[in-house]
């Protein structure tokens, strides 16, 4: 019986070192990935100061997590990753509005979590990437500047 699965990994670089692929490999099958961007750390791993964020849900049998656990802790670019079992209710309930309403076209029954995810929500109006980006990479200068006079002050 597959179980559902959610890794969380940060890497040096944006690229994915074959985190997918390990999982894939292993006979595990990937839902969704989401990168959550560079983040600077609290203190140094591996003697970086920074890296990137990646959030995926998967399905696996439970046999195979002892495989992908060894892979990963060979992998050069992964600093870090935490595998954690996710319940199938909390799984499902990040399912788009679209894919529920298909799932109740085919006598799925709603639950609080599906009733909560099919609401509408008003649109919002969204800011134009440039200013987006260029608002992004202010705070990260400002971020960049603390972390690097805070280091300094612990020298």
């Amino acid at each position: 019986m597959t179980e559902h699965y959610e890794i969380t990994y940060i890497t040096t670089e944006d690229a994915d070192p074959g985190v997918v692929a390990a999982i894939e490999a292993i006979g595990g099958r990937l839902s969704t990935q989401r990168s959550l961007g560079r983040r600077q750390f609290a203190y140094p791993i591996k003697k970086e100061t920074a890296g990137y964020y990646t959030t995926a849900r998967f399905t696996m049998e439970p046999s195979g997590l002892a495989e992908l656990t060894k892979r990963l802790n060979l992998m050069a670019g992964l600093l870090r990753s935490l595998v954690v079992s996710v319940p199938a209710t909390t799984f499902t309930a990040s399912l788009e509005v679209a894919d529920i309403k298909e799932a109740k076209e085919l006598g799925g029954d709603e639950t609080p979590a599906t009733a909560a995810a099919a609401t509408p929500v008003e649109p919002t109006t969204e800011e134009a990437p440039e200013d987006v980006k260029a608002r992004e990479d202010k705070l990260q200068a400002q971020l960049d500047k603390l972390l690097t006079d805070d280091q300094n002050e612990v020298k």
